[in-house]
C-alpha cells in the first residue's frame, strides 16, 4: 500500500500472483498496479493476475509446457528465438482471457472497462543447466530485472507511455491489438542470477 493510500486509509491498487511447479520447473511470477484514478482499479489489478497466472500456471504444466521445456533443452541454434515468438503468443493469449475477465466484471457493474484499468508485468522462469531461462511480458509502468552476481542490473523491457508525460498503458482490448504489444514480450538466458524482480511503480 502507499504512502498516499495509507494516509487516507484506502486500499491498495496492486495485486499480484506467484506459483512454482516442483515437478515441471516452472515458475510464474505477476504484478499488475490498478490506476490510482479509476473507481475499481483494485478489482482490476486483481482479475488480471488472477485470470492470468491461472491459465499461465495451468499451460505451463501441461504437454505445451513440456514441448517448451524439451525446446529450451534442444541444442537448436535458433531455439531462443523459437521461445520467444511462443512466449508471445502465450502472454497473448492469457492476456485476453484476463481482459475479457475484466470486461464481464465492467458489465456486471455497469461499468465501461477502463474502471478497471491496471497495468501488467508477468515473468516466467525455469532452471536451465547452469543457467535460468526467463519470458517476460512488461506492459505500462513498472519494472521487470534480473540482478546478476556481479552487481549488474538487466531490464527486461521498457516503461510504457501514453500519449501525454505521466500517462501509462493498461490491460485492455486495445492494448492486445496494439503494433506494440509485440514489443512488450522478451526472452533471455541468464548465466547466474542473484534475482529476478517485478515491480510496480
Amino acid at each position: 500500500r502507499g504512502r498516499s493510500h495509507e494516509h487516507g486509509g484506502l486500499f491498495r491498487d496492486d495485486d499480484f500472483y506467484m506459483d512454482t511447479d516442483p515437478v515441471s520447473g516452472w515458475s510464474v511470477i505477476i504484478v499488475a498496479d490498478g490506476a490510482g484514478s479509476a473507481t475499481y482499479s483494485r478489482e482490476g489489478s486483481r482479475i488480471a493476475v488472477t485470470t492470468a497466472g491461472k491459465a499461465l500456471t495451468e499451460l505451463l504444466k501441461s504437454t505445451q509446457g513440456g514441448d517448451l521445456t524439451v525446446l529450451l533443452e534442444s541444442v537448436e541454434s535458433d531455439k531462443l528465438n523459437k521461445l520467444g515468438n511462443k512466449f508471445h503468443y502465450i502472454f497473448h493469449q492469457v492476456c485476453s482471457s484476463a481482459v475479457t475477465d475484466i470486461e464481464e466484471a465492467a458489465s456486471a457493474a455497469g461499468e465501461q472497462p477502463r474502471a478497471f484499468a491496471t497495468t501488467f508485468l508477468a515473468a516466467v522462469v525455469k532452471p536451465y543447466g547452469e543457467q535460468y531461462f526467463v519470458a517476460s511480458f512488461w506492459l505500462g509502468d513498472g519494472a521487470i530485472a534480473i540482478y546478476e552476481p556481479n552487481g549488474a542490473v538487466k531490464l527486461m523491457g521498457s516503461p510504457d507511455g501514453g500519449e501525454y508525460a505521466g500517462q501509462t498503458l493498461f490491460l485492455d482490448r486495445s492494448a492486445l491489438s496494439a503494433p506494440s504489444f509485440a514489443r512488450s514480450s522478451s526472452v533471455t538466458l541468464a548465466a547466474k542470477i542473484t534475482g529476478l524482480y517485478v515491480r510496480r511503480l
